[in-house]
């Protein structure tokens, strides 16, 4: 993620494709950030999502998509077969 954007509240942010440097800015009501070095996905964990494993949730590794459309995961709370960690 590059930029947050809004005007009181926010309503998108900007991501960069590190491979190929492209910056999209894509329309977003909410941001959680999950912090710290162990996994747990509390609440979250009742949102329906996928899950990887019991800490990870389920994404598609090159876009960040979970299993429900508009939400997105990253980093060490996101899982996919084949990662490694």
């Amino acid at each position: 993620m590059r930029e947050l954007h809004g005007d009181g509240s926010l309503q998108s942010v900007s991501i960069e494709n590190t491979k190929t440097g492209d910056v999209e800015q894509v329309p977003c009501e909410a941001l959680i950030t999950l912090l710290g070095f162990h996994s747990h996905l509390g609440a979250i964990a009742d949102w329906g999502l996928e899950l990887h494993g019991k800490r990870q949730i389920l994404i598609e590794p090159t876009t960040c998509e979970t299993t429900i459309l508009g939400v997105y995961a990253a980093g060490d709370v996101a899982g996919y077969e084949g990662r490694s960690r």
